[in-house]
């Protein structure tokens, strides 16, 4: 699935992204579990996260939140690559904020990417993504709501996100 994915990167052709779906749902066993199988899932979401901005689908778009809470669900929490998961969940939220006012997406999301940004490492490569994404979601709380204790986190993830990047 990856390497199809890969080339429908490169291609944009539509059919490769199709044929990296189906590698991804045949190589999903579904009585799996653990960090290897919460990454099967969460390369199954991302698939259809990209056929979703690709079609605007709304059913790909659930798929892929589908996928991506499932990848949550069966990461352990020790897992490293957790944080990477609970993002990518995260994103799905927002890209379902963008068709549907629902307080309670925004406010999942930015638990999302609160704990992916307590999760990842120090020295990880996309903490800086994470700090940035937290940051933005409480920025779109503080303008849907108007508490100022949203910015000010807000702005201290931002800061913090610039930190992180200039250290990767």
């Amino acid at each position: 699935g990856n390497g199809f994915r890969a080339l429908y990167g490169r291609t944009g052709n539509e059919q490769l992204l199709m044929r990296a779906i189906a590698c991804y749902e045949q190589a999903i066993l579904p009585e799996e579990r653990g960090v290897q199988a919460a990454g099967q899932w969460s390369n199954l979401g991302t698939a259809y996260h990209d056929l979703y901005l690709r079609t605007g689908e709304v059913a790909a778009l659930m798929q892929a939140e589908s996928a991506y809470r499932y990848s949550v669900n069966l990461a352990p929490p020790e897992c490293p690559e957790r944080a990477g998961f609970l993002n990518n969940l995260g994103t799905g939220l927002c890209d379902r904020l963008k068709r549907e006012a629902a307080p309670s997406l925004l406010d999942e999301a930015i638990d999302c990417f609160a704990e992916a940004v307590e999760r990842a490492s120090s020295a990880g490569s996309r903490r800086s993504l994470f700090f940035d994404n937290l940051g933005q979601v409480l920025r779109q709380r503080f303008t849907d709501r108007g508490d100022e204790a949203d910015i000010e986190a807000a702005i201290d993830a931002l800061a913090q996100g610039t930190e992180a990047f200039a250290a990767e």
